[in-house]
């Protein structure tokens, strides 16, 4: 949380309004700027929170959806690197389609 320092003009001179964040005039304005400005800010502080809930539950939600294809295609990679490591038969047969012509 924030501290706020508040500070309204009196008898007393401009002292707290110089050392504070906020100055009023009066004790009456004190009242708009607790319920309206507060309550909106402790509105924003639960939206805060509920977005970070989601975005958290859609991150490991994700996670729960993509590792059963990660492990599929896993296999698949190690078929291919196995693919490609078989050198005796065809060396230019992985190559791209021109590099065999510039030798």
């Amino acid at each position: 949380m924030v501290d706020v320092g508040v500070g309204i003009c009196g008898w007393e001179g401009r002292q707290a309004v110089m050392a504070s964040d906020f100055a009023m005039g009066q004790f009456r304005f004190l009242k708009r700027l607790l319920l309206v400005h507060g309550h909106a800010n402790y509105q924003h502080l639960g939206y805060v929170v509920l977005y970070n809930f989601y975005h958290n539950a859609v991150f490991v939600l994700m996670l729960f959806w993509y590792v059963p294809f990660f492990v599929v295609n896993l296999s698949l990679l190690n078929f291919l690197v196995a693919l490609l490591k078989r050198k005796g038969e065809n060396p230019r047969q992985f190559s791209p389609t021109g590099a065999h012509y510039s030798f």
